[in-house]
């Protein structure tokens, strides 16, 4: 059957659609017998089938009105009209077989009842090729004739979210019900296969293990004949902090800084931590394109502690210039430096890190990953907002989550089981609503973080899907700015998702009662680099050299408000002396406190060809990575000193 479907390739397509049959069949009206429904699979999973035009005009009405509708990779229309060219062939090539009744119960999606496998012949499958699948009607059938497990056999789970949905569709009828997979995707091995079985034993599957594991593959045990609660004995890794008082500090109380202290010259305060993969490891289940990083929002809960130490509860700003990227072993040492409040209350703050080696402590480098700034509201509480009313909010409309970690995988997030958190996503206009909650595991550290950083990660994940836009893949939290708390030690959250005109994205959190938890005025994600990504925990930056495209020069002459600096190879100062063409003897120039012009539009810096008969006699490519160095290396202070950030 399958080799006769080769003379369908190239001829149809079939498309997975997240909506009720009976609201979805009434729109293929409109395409007279070219769509047709293939399967049923559940109250809110349908497949549809048919020509490839009038799919993609379905797709588009559909996204149009905000439901999901995605593709599958086939190139023909199973369970449709197509398939009808096919029969006298399937009839013919199928006719030898001849088959026999069953030893186990079989339960026909054709004809949704218990079937004589003898009746099984070349009729029946050609039938079961065009008909529609009626997956929903026989789950509803078996689980309301008491069947309680749904197993799926095959390569990779995808019956089950519809089968999930009936289940709950049936109300008590379906409340004992379960499902299980068997194999996954990249996991088609006996070792997946039994843990599988290992999943449904624990819940109460009947399993035997001696068929299951020949006699002399190792030593047998007996295991838990019920679903157990486990209780562990053996101590755990500990990140409590020592004693610092010893050391004339105060202990930080937080599970990623150790110990605060204030400098000898008033000028600010200093939180250290240690963190590595043995002492926290669920950072191990962050990771991008093959590298674990500490996440984004791990240097926002560093930074609000830090707040809260300074006496500040506002992050005006935060931008990620590396990533920390975590060493195959060992630790990484961590500093986060507040300085003094400036005139208007202001702190800048700076997160540093570095490997933690035996070197003498003056030799090792620290990495500067991130900079900001903090200061103090007023303190007035933020007013409930919309995430207060009902849950979900009325007319938003679900957005299917099936297989949503894998496909954040195949963009280059492996989230492992402590960040996978999302539990819910709904679209609503322009805005995207998602529940959150963190794995139990990582529930009863949750009080003594901020925000625990793997479930605010949770909240940034319909962002990486490319929910608010396209999806992007590989790209990281970047800049932060207003990121206020209201409550902490959250387990489950409300999230409400806002895109912006600029590409950012605002967002609001609240608790599961919707009382206000956090919110953030905007946040932009920025992609990066896939060949940088494989660094020891050093230096990874987010910025980049690109050539941007100037406007305004014209036959060698330069607009009002540019600046020179270095040799005047190309007589622009000279030749066009009405552009005011500001000459600077070097970049520093342009910060001298008695300076009283304002900064230029832009600055030049002529570099010319060697054998050209002027300029520099070294190298052009030695003379302009010298210049682009020292170039940087002045940007990011003045960056750093001024915090500006943002800029490109």
């Amino acid at each position: 059957r399958s080799k006769a479907l080769l003379r369908l390739a190239g001829t149809g397509g079939m498309v997975s659609v997240a909506l009720p049959a009976s609201e979805l069949t009434p729109r293929l009206d409109r395409y007279a017998g070219r769509v047709s429904v293939a399967a049923v699979n559940g109250p809110n999973s349908v497949v549809v089938s048919g020509e490839v035009a009038a799919l993609d005009a379905l797709c588009d009405e559909l996204e149009a009105d905000g439901a999901r509708a995605r593709r599958i990779p086939v190139d023909y229309a199973s369970h449709s009209a197509h398939v009808e060219v096919l029969r006298e062939e399937l009839l013919d090539v199928l006719a030898p077989i001849r088959p026999a009744t069953a030893r186990v119960p079989f339960f026909s999606t054709v004809d949704c009842a218990f079937k004589d496998t003898v009746g099984l012949d070349a009729e029946y499958w050609y039938t079961n090729l065009r008909t529609t699948v009626r997956l929903e009607e026989a789950t509803r059938a078996l689980a309301e004739a008491g069947f309680r497990w749904f197993v799926e056999a095959s390569p990779h789970p995808v019956l089950t979210v519809g089968i999930e949905e009936t289940l709950a569709d049936l109300g008590p009828a379906g409340a004992t019900a379960r499902t299980l997979p068997t194999l996954r995707r990249q996991e088609g091995g006996l070792d997946r296969f039994r843990l599988s079985l290992a999943e449904g034993f624990v819940n109460g599957l009947p399993v035997d293990w001696a068929g299951a594991i020949p006699t002399g593959a190792g030593t047998s045990f007996a295991l838990p004949t019920y679903p157990f609660q486990r209780e562990r004995y053996w101590l755990e890794p500990s990140v409590e902090a020592a004693d610092v008082t010893s050391a004339g500090l105060h202990t930080a109380d937080h599970p990623l800084l150790g110990a605060v202290v204030g400098l000898g010259d008033g000028s600010g305060m200093l939180l250290t931590g240690r963190i590595s993969l043995t002492t926290h490891p669920w950072l191990a289940d962050h990771a991008v394109s093959g590298t674990v990083l500490l996440p984004g929002t791990a240097f926002v809960e560093m930074l609000n502690r830090a707040a809260e130490a300074a006496g500040a509860d506002r992050i005006d700003d935060l931008t990620l210039i590396a990533p920390l990227v975590f060493p195959e072993s060992g630790a990484v040492a961590v500093q986060v430096a507040v300085a003094e409040a400036d005139g208007e209350g202001h702190r800048a703050v700076t997160v540093y890190a570095r490997p933690e080696t035996e070197a003498d402590v003056l030799d090792e480098e620290w990495t500067v990953h991130a900079t900001g700034a903090v200061s103090r509201t007023d303190g007035v509480p933020r007013p409930a907002g919309s995430l207060a009313g009902a849950w979900p909010p009325p007319g938003a409309t679900r957005v299917d989550l099936a297989d949503a970690y894998g496909r954040l995988g195949e963009l280059g997030y492996e989230y492992g089981t402590a960040f996978q958190c999302l539990r819910g996503l709904w679209r609503l206009g322009e805005e995207l609503y998602a529940e959150i909650g963190l794995q139990p595991e990582e529930q009863r550290e949750a009080q003594r973080f901020v925000i625990h950083p793997a479930l605010f990660d949770a909240a940034l994940h319909p962002l990486a899907m490319g929910e608010l836009g396209e999806p992007r893949p590989g790209a990281l939290p970047f800049a932060w700015t207003g990121v206020r708390v209201h409550a902490v030690g959250a387990t489950v959250l409300r999230v409400r998702l806002t895109g912006r005109a600029d590409g950012t994205a605002s967002i609001e959190l609240a608790d599961a009662s919707g009382a206000p938890v956090a919110d953030v005025e905007s946040l932009a994600l920025r992609e990066m680099a896939q060949d940088r990504a494989g660094l020891d925990g050093r230096a990874l930056p987010l910025w980049n050299v690109d050539w941007q495209p100037l406007s305004g020069l014209d036959n060698g002459s330069a607009p009002v408000g540019w600046a020179l600096f270095g040799p005047d190879h190309l007589g622009l100062c000279t030749e066009s002396p009405d552009t005011a063409l500001e000459r600077l003897p070097d970049l520093a120039a342009l910060l001298t406190e008695d300076r009283t012009a304002p900064l230029p539009e832009a600055v030049l810096w002529q570099a010319v060809p060697a054998g050209a008969g002027v300029g520099e006699d070294a190298e052009p490519p030695a003379v302009v990575h010298r210049l682009l160095e020292e170039t940087l290396a002045f940007v990011r202070g003045w960056l750093v000193e001024e915090r500006l950030v943002g800029v490109r």
